[in-house]
């Protein structure tokens, strides 16, 4: 779909509320979030701007609709269907030269009013581009944490990304961007300067800035280092790599779960429930690498749960469907459950013990 084809009354439709109404939400984002809150991500303190649940039912139709007709950049990874940081740490493999820019605290960064120019720069109508950056914003910013916020950045950054990917195309370099993320890589030596120039050239005429200590850390990565995009290795040719780091935290936190569910009890289950949830976060974050620790992760949380089954079987209790870990709040949790049953077992036990 074009932006200029994009009405208000279309949006309206999507979301399932009059005009009249959605113009009301609109103007009232502010009291549709909960307060910000701040939450530590990956050692950094984000600002988090969560939806009331109408809200983000609401919002939820919205994104599906941007998603399905408002396609991103090609080079966008990151909130767009079908891709995300693996695919866009493919794009860089093998490459002599990585070279990345994280812009600083991208969300709050951008405002409602920064938004609405960039719709309109992009061809949407004046009421649509007013009526989506105050959908997408809340408290005159971008909302972290709003299922239309990666939307709303990806079309903040849609001239961004066309503008780098062409300057790319004509020296034979790679772009890819994830969220707040750029990255450029390239085999020229003659040019290996020349990435962090047109990307901050770029994010400075946003009127953004650049993240200081990731460009200390990640902005020039030469091939005879280890080369990381997205947190993820990118040396080889042959495919993506979870680092040695990473790959080291997953694999003890899964070996863990394996001791501890051989000494499971009704006190460790719901202890163990949510390590085993963790675990499994992590084999399938590291499922999606082409060189990582996602079987032998496979492995110890396949040998944890056939002993605490055992463990159940010989209480002479069992789970649904052997799924002893579900916790669906606030009707269904199956450990806490497990647990009380096993409890009022040993208790059981105990008594006849006396009794005898």
């Amino acid at each position: 779909m074009h932006p200029r084809a994009l009405t208000v009354d279309e949006i309206a439709r999507t979301m399932g509320l009059g005009i009249p109404d959605v113009w009301t939400l609109a103007r009232n984002m502010d009291r549709a979030f909960w307060p910000t809150r701040r939450k530590r991500v990956r050692g950094k303190e984000r600002e988090i701007d969560s939806p009331k649940s109408e809200t983000k039912r609401l919002l939820r139709k919205l994104h599906r609709f941007i998603q399905k007709n408002l396609c991103a950049h090609n080079s966008v990874h990151g909130g767009a269907k079908g891709r995300s940081c693996f695919t866009s740490a493919r794009e860089h493999l093998g490459r002599r030269y990585v070279v990345t820019r994280d812009v600083h605290n991208a969300y709050p960064s951008i405002s409602q009013a920064a938004l609405k120019s960039r719709l309109l720069k992009l061809g949407f109508r004046a009421d649509t581009a007013l009526l989506l950056s105050l959908l997408c914003s809340v408290r005159g910013r971008l909302a972290q944490g709003s299922p239309v916020s990666s939307d709303a950045m990806n079309l903040f950054f849609f001239d961004t990304d066309r503008a780098i990917a062409a300057a790319c195309g004509q020296v034979d370099a790679a772009y890819s961007r994830t969220y707040d993320d750029m990255v450029i890589s390239l085999d020229s030596r003659a040019r290996a300067e020349w990435p962090g120039g047109v990307m901050r050239k770029q994010i400075e005429g946003l009127d953004l800035t650049i993240n200081r200590r990731k460009l200390l850390k990640t902005g020039f990565q030469p091939r005879h280092h280890e080369q990381h995009v997205h947190n993820l290795v990118v040396n080889s040719r042959h495919g993506v790599r979870i680092p040695a780091e990473q790959a080291k935290k997953a694999t003890e936190l899964a070996e863990s779960y394996l001791r501890g569910a051989k000494v499971a009890s009704p006190d460790s289950l719901e202890f163990l429930a949510h390590k085993r949830s963790e675990v499994t976060g992590w084999m399938y974050y590291c499922r999606q690498a082409d060189f990582g620790p996602a079987k032998h992760i496979r492995r110890m949380l396949d040998a944890g749960d056939r002993h605490v089954l055992r463990a159940l079987k010989a209480a002479n209790l069992g789970a649904h469907h052997g799924k002893w870990w579900i916790m669906a709040p606030p009707n269904r949790n199956e450990p806490a459950r497990i647990a009380a049953a096993w409890n009022q077992q040993k208790a059981k036990f105990r008594h006849a013990d006396h009794s005898r």
